[in-house]
């Protein structure tokens, strides 16, 4: 899907000792089969997050790819609102979880935002886990995938474009063949303590959101947190789930209302069942409304 994996980062789901674990589900002329590393572009990503020049090299990307495609101009504007959503919710002892830890964008804003806080991040692929272990030596970071019980799993690992990896398998190409890693899976609500309040969740899955929010009822309803979580009608159908689905338990059974993000930042209210789903099903030209979205306790007014 066409968002912006630099700034929000996916891929997640595998236990500790489990790299090795791997079988190539098609070889492609390309592909070489063995544990997965870092690409040369993903090393310099990382490099730069949490650093000073993180924010001149984004708007350098941005100035030498411009934005032509809708879909890219929806994903930078979403990039923008979560600027700004960010220092508005964090206060600088708040708990943070990044479920898709990815490179550790939104690990390097928590740390900042909220220095004092107690973070964890659910991050599958093994050489990623290692890097936000050393990157963030105070975030607990779990090498697991989150769903709705206890049990073990395949994981689909896309070696060229890691951030569209997933608990699903998505489409191979010519160039790049998946990689099957076998998993572990736990609940939300089983990693973090229940005495420990939590003020912000990010949830980048890959379309496996509705299985996150289904072990994470016990937090969400508890702490009532902001949780922002990407959503979109093509991972609905890789999951067989459906947009109802997911606002149903964070609606009805954790009692957060889902905000589009501008709405959230400009004062408008909720959507409910109908205006959420309408919003993550495309347009007759492809677009969707959104691709991130807000569940929150209430409207910034109450925040």
């Amino acid at each position: 899907m066409p968002t912006s994996k630099t700034r929000k980062g996916s891929s997640w789901g595998i236990p500790t000792c489990e790299s090795r674990s791997l079988k190539p589900l098609r070889r492609g002329p390309r592909d070489t089969v063995g544990p997965p590393i870092m690409s040369l572009k993903e090393r310099l990503k990382s490099s730069l997050i949490g650093t000073p020049l993180q924010g001149p090299a984004r708007r350098l990307a941005s100035w030498l790819k411009p934005r032509k495609w809708p879909a890219e101009r929806l994903a930078a504007a979403e990039e923008e609102r979560i600027d700004r959503l960010l220092p508005l919710v964090l206060r600088p002892d708040d708990n943070c979880v990044d479920v898709g830890g990815h490179l550790g964008s939104f690990l390097a804003d928590f740390r900042r935002l909220a220095p004092r806080g107690r973070h964890v991040a659910v991050e599958p692929v093994p050489h990623k886990a290692r890097w936000l272990r050393r990157k963030f030596p105070g975030v607990e970071v779990h090498e697991l995938a989150l769903g709705p019980a206890p049990s073990e799993a395949t994981f689909s690992f896309m070696p060229r474009r890691s951030g569209y990896s997933g608990l699903r398998s998505r489409t191979s190409t010519a160039n790049e063949t998946a990689v099957e890693l076998h998993v572990q899976v736990a609940r939300l609500d089983d990693i973090v303590p229940a005495d420990r309040p939590i003020r912000f969740v990010k949830v980048d899955v890959e379309g496996a959101e509705l299985g996150v929010f289904q072990g994470a009822t016990r937090l969400l309803g508890t702490s009532r947190p902001f949780v922002l979580f990407e959503c979109v009608a093509a991972s609905f159908q890789l999951y067989e789930t459906t947009a109802e689905q997911v606002h149903r338990v964070l609606h009805d059974d954790c009692g957060l209302d889902v905000f589009l993000l501008q709405d959230w930042l400009e004062g408008r209210g909720p959507l409910d069942r109908a205006a959420f789903q309408a919003a993550t099903t495309p347009d007759d030209s492809g677009l969707v409304a959104a691709f991130n979205f807000l569940a929150a306790p209430g409207p910034r007014s109450a925040a």
